[in-house]
């Protein structure tokens, strides 16, 4: 890396120092993993637009605000003034423009003696980059007061759950969501066997996404004790099965923890084709939804979490609006502590409810559902369809 981008590196560090952010909390946010965050930090490795973009999203700074943190530098900053800023700006931009970190490469090879209009080329970003380079302004060096508060912004508040609509198991493409807590994938056609698939492993990385196999079809033609180990051998890899196993853990939450406050996943299925299917106390089974046991099995995970989120695969396949049990159900559900309700199993979305306060989806189809809790409280939602984002308004 040359001067400016270990400039920029350093003053990250600086940052999340002062805010006292760790480095596996940037992991969890970022999927950068904590070797390579070392090794960045060490000038080791260099800095990748792409990764760049993610710590900024991370910390929720632009590089304006990175460029002027703290007093690291500081009199090379007074001394180069806007001249320094512009330079930066250029070389982040151009290496955007030939991609990672190959571009930049190319762009230092090159670039002696050229002044800063000269080094971004007329492309379609020119009229950003002219816009972005306007809009430099000095800033005052920071004080104490204003670090504590900078570094109270970049802490990530919300709680971020991301669900998808059901998944094939063995052909599959899933990416990681940035920024994500928790991604729950709900799955068929799961197949005991062979390697696990490389989507899910990298996106199940460091515990941040679990599959839900409380459905119809886990069972199918297949041996249970195939299946039963099959699902061992994913957790024993720190994969998270949710609806499936003995009674005692098909029917237990799974919990993740963001300042304070625990979030608890249930997957129950309310179509089991066989009721030799169920979860017993001595045998591995799918987490059903049949009789009154699930409104005990919600009010035990409220005890141990402080938001309970109900995944359920549901209703008919080919409708575009829930069955009047649903509605029912989805009522007792939230009665007995459900915080949330997500349904899956129609290829249609359906209309979603709010039922004393608490959201039910009925059935989020082949979108995928990403929410937003700050503490107890259900901040955000939206449907994502590719490149798609609905945002759906949430009352207050």
């Amino acid at each position: 890396m040359n001067n400016e981008m270990t400039a920029i590196v350093e003053k990250m560090r600086e940052f999340r120092l002062d805010a006292g952010i760790t480095l596996q909390e940037i992991e969890q946010g970022t999927g950068i993993s904590i070797q390579r965050l070392k090794r960045i930090e060490k000038g080791a490795s260099p800095l990748t637009v792409e990764e760049m973009e993610e710590l900024l999203s991370f910390y929720q700074l632009d590089a304006n605000e990175v460029l002027s943190y703290g007093s690291l530098q500081a009199q090379k900053v007074q001394k180069q003034s806007r001249l320094t800023k512009g330079v930066i700006w250029a070389a982040i931009l151009v290496v955007a423009g030939y991609g990672g970190y190959q571009g930049y490469q190319v762009f230092t090879a090159g670039k002696a003696a050229v002044a800063v209009t000269d080094a971004v080329p007329a492309v379609a970003k020119e009229e950003k980059v002219n816009d972005l380079l306007s809009s430099q302004k000095s800033v005052a060096k920071p004080t104490a007061e204003s670090k504590k508060a900078a570094a109270i912004k970049a802490q990530p508040a919300l709680f971020r759950l991301a669900v998808s609509g059901d998944t094939a198991y063995r052909s599959a493409s899933v990416r990681p969501v940035a920024g994500t807590d928790f991604h729950l994938i709900p799955v068929y056609g799961f197949t005991p066997g062979g390697d696990i698939p490389a989507w899910l492993t990298q996106t199940a990385k460091n515990g941040a996404a679990g599959i839900d196999i409380a459905n119809s079809d886990v069972l199918a033609g297949k041996a249970r004790e195939q299946v039963t180990a099959e699902v061992k051998r994913l957790r024993s890899q720190n994969i998270p099965v949710l609806g499936f196993g003995t009674q005692a853990e098909a029917f237990a939450p799974y919990i993740r923890e963001k300042n304070g406050t625990k979030y608890g996943m249930l997957a129950f299925s309310r179509i089991v084709p066989s009721v030799d299917w169920k979860a017993e106390a001595g045998q591995a089974g799918v987490a059903d939804a049949y009789g009154t046991h699930i409104l005990d099995d919600i009010r035990r995970a409220k005890k141990q979490a402080d938001v309970v989120v109900v995944n359920m695969f549901w209703g008919a396949s080919d409708s575009t609006t829930p069955e009047r049990y649903q509605k029912d159900m989805a009522q007792e559900l939230i009665d007995a502590g459900a915080d949330v309700i997500i349904g899956h199993r129609a290829q249609s979305v359906q209309p979603y409810e709010v039922y004393k306060g608490k959201y039910v989806f009925y059935n989020i189809g082949s979108q995928q559902l990403e929410l937003g809790f700050d503490g107890k409280t259900l901040k955000e939602a939206a449907l994502v369809n590719g490149s798609n984002k609905k945002i759906i308004a949430i009352q207050k």
